[in-house]
């Protein structure tokens, strides 16, 4: 049986998947722990708005300071953030987060799609979990 957290996340990545076009292929990346995909420019619209109406809160360079403590330093610390990038998380009842990570290419071509778990308390979801749940919700 699913936890209220992986009902929770897991529709949240069916539906931000669906909006990915098919020749799109999301995969596992090992340097950020993420599931990925990348997609061309022209399909920004199909693929973003999606992203705003499923995640809670979405950041920018000029607000990912008013984050959550702890997801704001991880992020600084593990991604940074530039003019253009954005981030969206939504929150489980327990304070695990779910997290998008919209990153345009600087030629402007193609956007990255990251989609990674946080935990502020490290014993709710551990690395080999988040890969397993990722890897189960974006069929890897």
């Amino acid at each position: 049986m699913m936890s209220t957290m992986q009902q929770k996340f897991s529709g949240i990545c069916s539906k931000i998947s669906l909006n990915v076009p098919s020749h799109c292929t999301w995969c596992w990346d090992e340097v950020f722990g993420t599931a990925l995909v990348v997609f061309d420019r022209s399909d920004l619209d199909l693929v973003y708005i999606p992203m705003t109406l499923e995640f809670d809160d979405q950041w920018d360079m000029a607000s990912i300071d008013k984050a959550p403590p702890h997801f704001s330093s991880y992020f600084n610390r593990v991604f940074g953030i530039m003019p253009g990038q954005k981030i969206f998380t939504a929150v489980d009842s327990g304070g695990v987060i779910l997290f998008a990570v919209w990153w345009p290419w600087g030629d402007g071509a193609k956007i990255s799609l990251r989609v990674g778990l946080f935990s502020p308390a490290d014993d709710r979801v551990v690395r080999h979990q988040i890969k397993a749940l990722l890897t189960d919700w974006f069929h890897l």
